[in-house]
């Protein structure tokens, strides 16, 4: 091969095949290697190959000006691999381990920036004897006009310099920014991103972010306070009420024992008492689904003691009590003749004894009887499962499963003894 086909492809071709093999290795890392690990492992093959075309350049009889080009070249992907295994090593080595230091990472990307700027100035000085004054002369009038040509990203970028200083969130925290909420997943020097409780993510520009109220649910603690509302017929007093929301909402799952659920008397209208509960969670993302429990036990609890929802004043009832009570006790009355502990008696005493009963609904894990309570009611099961349960020790076992036309509760009643086991309702019953 002729020395000028030698030199072209040492000087040019060669180059070229190199920086496309690291772009290719750096894609082929990033898809089967963790970031950081994929990050270390391209930087140092990029320094062993800018180390080989180093020394091939030292060997090689190539032009004064390739071969200080290629230290420059060299000198600076040391720097640049020296400050990248140290950054990987402070933000995922040093902080994790003294939780204590918090230190913005938009911080530490600007200083190691601003030290990658130093000393490339000073490799341009050192090998190509550039002067430094020049360049901030030059600088200084290209730093005039790109201001006024990227206002807007400039803007971004000082925002996110505020942000990261005064630290209103971080990132795994709750935040509602103007109408998006959701937990914060990166902070840049240009957008902060946040994953919505749907699962989409949104990009905020930290200039939007500066000029928006930022509410943050994860501080100074995760509890977070929320309100559910129902309206009542006025016919029931508000200390029985609020009682039996306070109860509903202390048996949900999810709602915190401590401080407790407060009820509060807030509105007297057209055609209710309308009550606001106050309870505290700490599951942010599992917010509507603890919501969505607690009126649900609500509506389970009002039904249990016949406590009415009404419908608005300008609704017309177009059946009579009278009615709805007859029709009730005879689906009762079916029941009962069903059962043959009842078989004995005639239809008129069945009747009779059918308007002693209520239907009653049992959400789902609720307790109809609790062993070692006082009995004074006899259940028959007219829909749903329920489990028998009796305490062996410190656990609770269970014994039989009840389902429809079944009934318990019937020896406490007759003989006065307590509750010998706890039922539980298996699903709605």
């Amino acid at each position: 091969m002729s020395p000028l086909l030698t030199s072209i492809f040492l000087n040019v071709v060669f180059p070229l095949l190199l920086v496309i093999l690291l772009l290719f290795l750096k894609r082929f890392l990033n898809r089967f290697l963790p970031v950081s690990r994929s990050k270390i492992l391209y930087f140092i093959l990029t320094f062993a190959a800018g180390f080989f075309l180093f020394l091939l350049l030292t060997k090689s009889p190539v032009h004064t000006n390739i071969r200080r080009t290629g230290y420059a070249v060299f000198t600076f992907l040391l720097i640049i691999f020296i400050i990248k295994c140290f950054n990987v090593w402070f933000k995922e080595s040093y902080l994790p381990q003294h939780k204590g230091i918090n230190v913005p990472f938009l911080l530490i990307d600007i200083v190691r920036w601003l030290i990658i700027v130093v000393f490339l100035f000073f490799i341009l000085r050192i090998f190509f004897n550039i002067s430094l004054t020049g360049i901030f002369a030059t600088s200084a009038v290209a730093t005039a006009v790109i201001g006024f040509a990227l206002q807007d990203i400039l803007k971004n970028f000082f925002a996110g310099i505020t942000l990261n200083f005064e630290i209103p969130f971080k990132r795994g925290d709750w935040i509602e920014i103007g109408k998006n909420s959701g937990e914060v997943i990166k902070m840049s020097w240009r957008a902060t991103k946040i994953k919505t409780i749907e699962g989409n993510y949104i990009i905020i520009p930290n200039a939007n972010i500066s000029q928006e109220n930022i509410t943050n649910y994860s501080v100074p603690q995760k509890t977070l306070a929320r309100y559910v509302k129902v309206g009542v017929h006025y016919r029931f007093p508000p200390k029985l009420v609020k009682d039996i929301i306070k109860k509903a909402v202390f048996s949900t799952e999810g709602v915190l024992k401590t401080p407790e659920p407060v009820t509060r008397l807030i509105r007297f209208n057209d055609f209710s008492i309308d009550y606001q509960c106050k309870f505290w969670l700490k599951d942010y993302p599992n917010l509507f689904n603890i919501e969505d429990a607690v009126m649900s036990k609500i509506w389970y609890f009002f039904k249990e003691n016949c406590i009415e929802i009404p419908f608005p004043i300008r609704t017309v009832y177009t059946y009579k009590g009278t009615q709805v009570k007859q029709k009730d006790t005879g689906e009762i009355a079916t029941i009962l003749r069903g059962i043959e502990i009842f078989s004995p008696l005639t239809k008129q005493e069945i009747a009779k004894l059918a308007e002693k009963f209520i239907l009653g609904y049992f959400a789902k894990g609720e307790k109809l009887i609790k062993e070692g309570e006082e009995g004074r009611t006899f259940f028959i099961i007219k829909e749903g499962m329920v489990s028998v349960n009796v305490l062996v020790g410190d656990k609770m076992k269970k014994v039989k499963i009840l389902e429809r036309s079944n009934f318990f509760g019937e020896m406490s009643l007759l003989t006065g003894e307590k509750r010998n086991a706890t039922v539980i309702a298996e699903e709605e019953t």
